[in-house]
């Protein structure tokens, strides 16, 4: 009995295993950022961005922001400020009952990420709160000496 010839999987189209992996479209995307002069404009770089790059690039210039004030930069009070006044811009409202959301957009960019399984986005957003964290710590205790 002659065998059949198959078409589907790693075959070639005349049934001889090719014995190649196809090839997957994965395009590297280079982070950008921009230097951050205001809460203002910091608040519009993390506005909620349906495009993912574009986003990326807002959450990218936060992260800066943070790593300039955990690294003791020159322009660390100008950029403590900067964050003050984003924070309080983005403040929750009080709502009994409710849980408050804080930083939404930043939330909403990282649920974005997660559903559409974009990895770098989805990355980008823990480095950046976990540098909130650190600078926020790191303003305590330079305060208290």
């Amino acid at each position: 009995m002659a065998k059949r010839k198959s078409y589907g999987g790693s075959y070639g189209g005349d049934g001889v295993r090719t014995g190649k992996k196809q090839k997957t479209n994965y395009v590297h995307e280079t982070p950008t950022s921009e230097e951050v002069y205001s809460g203002r404009q910091l608040g519009q770089l993390l506005t909620f961005e349906q495009d993912l790059p574009k986003a990326r690039h807002g959450i990218r210039s936060f992260k800066n922001v943070l790593d300039s004030i955990i690294n003791n930069d020159e322009k660390k009070s100008e950029h403590m400020q900067i964050v003050l006044d984003y924070l309080d811009s983005t403040k929750p409202r009080e709502v009994e009952d409710e849980v408050p959301v804080y930083l939404p957009d930043i939330m909403e960019t990282w649920s974005m990420a997660s559903q559409m399984n974009n990895e770098n986005v989805m990355s980008d957003v823990p480095a950046s709160l976990t540098g909130w964290a650190f600078a926020g710590l790191y303003s305590r205790n330079d305060n208290k000496s």
